[in-house]
């Protein structure tokens, strides 16, 4: 009986071992999830998702679909040979959500069959937990304005602490001035544009992580940035 019991686990244990590596030796992406968290209604924002070809031979993706006409999405490149990386862009619009939303970007290619990749990003528009919300809700910085303060107020919980800045966008800066706020104080930070941007629009976002005394998920926020310059 011990030894049937060995005999399956092992088993078991050898067919994880072998779907952990097919799931490895194919396209994949290493962060197919993204959650932006809660975001201001009626904003652009967007992420890069990466897909790496991990298979031994080319793999040529015949089209990235986004799911409805609130998203848009551009591939860096369809052509990836073995070890080859490519990105997705997506530009999400919250015009018209309110509350939780969650959709999904499909990767298509021919493998000789047709194969598919699922990619996923969620919001929440609209609706700030804890009535943790930023001030301004979104950053815009005018010709000749360099910097933008911005402030995460917490109104009713008892601590709250900043532990994660993801910035889309390589056009600004972004630097803590305080990380942490109990009650009725706010989080501090602020945008600094790059002073060497040429005439233009620049476009893209800041995701915070910030950790909120007693619960055990951080707290995500997604603030919008553009910077108009002459």
């Amino acid at each position: 009986m011990l030894a049937n019991v060995i005999r399956l686990s092992l088993a078991v244990l050898l067919l994880s071992a072998t779907a952990a590596g097919q799931a490895r030796n194919d396209l994949y992406s290493p962060e197919p999830e993204w959650d932006y968290g809660e975001v201001g209604i009626d904003f652009e924002i967007y992420h890069v998702f990466k897909l790496v070809n991990a298979s031994p031979k080319p793999i040529h993706l015949d089209s990235v679909q986004a799911p409805c006409d609130c998203s848009w999405v551009k591939i860096s490149d369809s052509a990836l040979q073995p070890g080859d990386t490519c990105l997705v862009t997506l530009k999400f619009s919250t015009k018209d959500f309110y509350g939780r939303t969650t959709k999904v970007i499909e990767v298509h290619w021919q493998d000789p069959r047709p194969r598919y990749l699922q990619l996923t990003y969620s919001a929440t528009v609209g609706q700030f937990f804890g009535a943790v919300k930023p001030e301004p809700v979104s950053l815009f910085l005018i010709p000749g304005q360099a910097t933008r303060k911005l402030s995460i107020s917490n109104p009713k919980l008892p601590r709250i602490e900043l532990d994660g800045v993801d910035m889309h966008g390589d056009f600004a800066d972004i630097k803590t001035i305080k990380a942490e706020a109990a009650m009725g104080r706010s989080l501090e930070l602020e945008l600094t544009a790059h002073p060497s941007l040429k005439a233009g629009t620049y476009v893209g976002n800041v995701r915070l992580s910030i950790a909120v005394e007693g619960e055990k998920r951080p707290l995500l926020i997604t603030i919008p940035i553009k910077i108009v310059r002459y």
